[in-house]
């Protein structure tokens, strides 16, 4: 993958209901406009053809992707797209003539857990079969694979066996990502304490040592950088909602439970590109400076080194769990200590 992309959220509906999932309002049949996604790709372009990855709620739902993947090709980028898997056969027959073609890297698969007791009970009945179908498809025209797994109670024991498992079946990269706090999650016991959260990073960290594919933290770790580890915040990507919108990350957009739209900075129907990165970079400035001012006065608190947390909290996306006085992020963070 290049060094900067673009991730656009083709859907916001999706065919599974997993136990994790930190989107709103799958039901909801939703889809970024065909003609939006052209005006991307053309803008986009100034930025020397960045790599584009796809993502959704489930991307290869929309009415229009084989059309979509096409249209990335004739503008000249290189593209990957995320799926669970579920529609493969039909998916992969619809792209067979795709296979081999050099601007297409690969696949990210959604997988959850290393058997199919866990990954069903996550994600639903045959999923696990699913996806483990599309590794295979995809190994087999030599695309790159990476496997997402986003770890929490009702998955955290299995984390070697699905490095195990990616070991076998060949796969390029395990990515873990934690959990991200939904009242799903809540309401079912599902959300790891902090405490547990740094355990399953000393876990990836010893499993790293222990294998020779990559094994990648991607989401929400402990960091103790003062202002920025994920790629967003680094300006190596932008992320475009399925409305069109360009928001300041993918892991705070259409956060379930939340309410207020403070990570959208701008309509990309309406404005260009680059207007809308100039208002990026003006809300990734204001996050800097609150950083800042907490390193400054010694506001700053430990979890705030969970750097998905903090900016949840920056952009007004926990507000939901002072309802939660229970719960130990509540407990322990001196944030819903204070005034709404």
């Amino acid at each position: 993958m290049k060094d900067f992309f673009i991730g656009i959220e083709l859907t916001r509906h999706c065919n599974l209901r997993c136990a994790h999932c930190f989107r709103a309002d799958l039901d909801k049949v939703s889809e970024i406009p065909f003609e939006t996604v052209e005006k991307i790709l053309v803008e986009g372009k100034r930025y020397h053809k960045p790599h584009i990855a796809l993502t959704g709620g489930e991307t290869t739902l929309h009415s229009r992707f084989r059309e979509i993947l096409d249209l990335i090709i004739h503008h000249g980028y290189t593209f990957h797209f995320v799926t669970n898997g579920y529609n493969h056969q039909r998916i992969f027959r619809n792209l067979y003539d795709l296979f081999d073609h050099p601007q297409w890297i690969g696949v990210s698969i959604s997988m959850d857990g290393a058997t199919e007791k866990t990954h069903d009970a996550i994600r639903g009945r045959g999923s696990f079969a699913r996806a483990l179908a599309t590794v295979a498809i995809s190994r087999i025209h030599n695309l790159e694979v990476v496997v997402q797994m986003v770890v929490h109670r009702g998955n955290r024991h299995e984390m070697e066996d699905m490095a195990l498992l990616c070991s076998k079946i060949d796969t390029t990269r395990l990515h873990i990502a934690h959990a991200q706090p939904t009242p799903h999650l809540l309401k079912h016991n599902l959300m790891p304490s902090p405490q547990e959260y740094k355990g399953i990073e000393r876990e990836v960290g010893d499993l790293r040592g222990r294998f020779r594919m990559p094994i990648i933290l991607s989401a929400g770790f402990y960091d103790q950088t003062p202002l920025a580890h994920c790629r967003f915040l680094k300006l190596n990507g932008i992320n475009i909602d399925h409305r069109g919108r360009l928001t300041t990350c993918c892991q705070l957009s259409n956060l379930e439970g939340s309410y207020g739209e403070e990570d959208v900075v701008a309509d990309l129907s309406k404005e260009t590109l680059e207007e809308g990165h100039q208002k990026l970079l003006q809300a990734y400035n204001q996050l800097f400076s609150a950083k800042l001012k907490k390193i400054g006065d010694g506001s700053q608190h430990d979890l705030d080194h969970f750097h998905c947390w903090n900016c949840m909290k920056h952009f007004k996306k926990a507000e939901w769990m002072r309802d939660h006085p229970e719960n130990e992020w509540v407990q322990q963070d001196p944030y819903f200590k204070g005034a709404q």
